[in-house]
């Protein structure tokens, strides 16, 4: 087996975590590899420690841009690798050892285009949260349009066990071939990462699952999901690439219309009830903004039809109905706690 893997690590003021993600992917038990750091207008020592250590190992490649977010930085690396396939590494991360040696090896005995495994998230106490993809190694073939409908319909939704495995770019070894044509939106500031993941598996004609956790997701505090009173807009561009892309075709339109009841439910609740930095009054232009500038709206029937959780149906019809402060009274005092 002489296939190359290259594996793509968009860095940001990552001084602090950048030795462990770049370390964990130089120290493969699959040697043919290289990895490509594209530090994204650091303000921080993460470019300085990046060259330190390509300096002791030739098959760390560094590149350096104007902030511009990891969109660009994650294509400008897939533009500058020469692997046959590609991975995804975020720089607060870190990969188990044969995680190169165990994705390429199912891909090739399914001959499949992309692989994926299982990940684990650890917070800043070092305490982990683990939530699998359900089932044991499986081979999606042929199965595109159900592998997406599931995506779209768990995507940003209460039944995890396909988000982190499925929406990110990360857990995952993808066939150089198919990322001809596909990039992420780099118009796109939140979401951008699951439009390519949603690009990659409707082109794949065949898609391979290990159950193994072969990936180490450090949660950060400040990380860029963080939120913001911004979200709307960026948000907004999210959802409306999901309903250009798949709305009109008939087989998606059901689940298209869960993700968009879902990122309602999410751009509620965190202006409602996690963003103390704006009053009700702000909250209400933000939120309104974001239905204004989404390209379908939701009926209260296709709420209650939607295949989304309770507690989110409840939160959304009242919200429909105009009990605006209701809503977000709710928000403030239960769904703050238990979402």
């Amino acid at each position: 087996m002489n296939e190359k893997v290259s594996i793509i690590i968009p860095a940001y003021n990552s001084e602090n975590f950048i030795k462990r993600s770049v370390n964990s992917s130089l120290s493969q038990t699959y040697k043919n590899i290289e990895v490509i750091v594209v530090d994204d207008g650091s303000v921080d020592n993460t470019l300085d420690v990046c060259k330190e250590i390509a300096k002791t190992d030739t098959r760390l490649h560094v590149f350096h841009i104007d902030n511009s977010g990891p969109a660009k930085a994650r294509n400008l690396g897939i533009k500058n690798s020469t692997g046959d396939w590609i991975m995804f590494l975020d720089s607060d991360d870190a990969l188990k050892s044969d995680i190169c040696e165990r994705l390429i090896n199912a891909a090739n005995k399914y001959s499949a285009e992309m692989a994926f495994c299982n990940l684990k998230d650890i917070d800043s106490n070092g305490d982990d949260d683990y939530i699998p993809f359900n089932g044991r190694e499986r081979l999606f073939e042929g199965e595109s349009k159900k592998a997406l409908e599931r995506m779209l319909v768990s995507l940003k939704g209460e039944t995890q066990d396909s988000i982190l495995c499925l929406s990110g770019p990360v857990c995952k070894i993808i066939k150089r071939e198919i990322l001809k044509e596909i990039t992420f939106p780099e118009n796109i500031s939140s979401g951008e990462d699951a439009c390519f993941c949603l690009e990659v598996i409707s082109n794949a004609k065949s898609v391979v699952y290990i159950s193994d956790i072969l990936y180490l997701r450090y949660v950060r505090a400040d990380s860029l999901s963080g939120i913001r009173t911004d979200m709307s807009e960026r948000r907004v561009k999210y959802t409306n690439w999901v309903i250009d892309r798949y709305y009109s075709d008939k087989y998606f339109t059901a689940a298209v219309k869960n993700l968009v009841a879902n990122n309602l439910f999410y751009v509620i609740y965190m202006y409602y009830g996690k963003l103390d930095s704006i009053d009700y009054g702000e909250a209400n232009k933000y939120i309104k903004r974001y239905i204004e500038l989404q390209r379908i709206s939701l009926s209260i029937a296709d709420i209650l039809y939607s295949d989304i959780t309770v507690k989110r149906k409840i939160l959304l019809t009242i919200y429909s109905l105009k009990a605006h402060r209701l809503a977000y009274i709710i928000c403030k005092i239960i769904y703050r706690y238990a979402v």
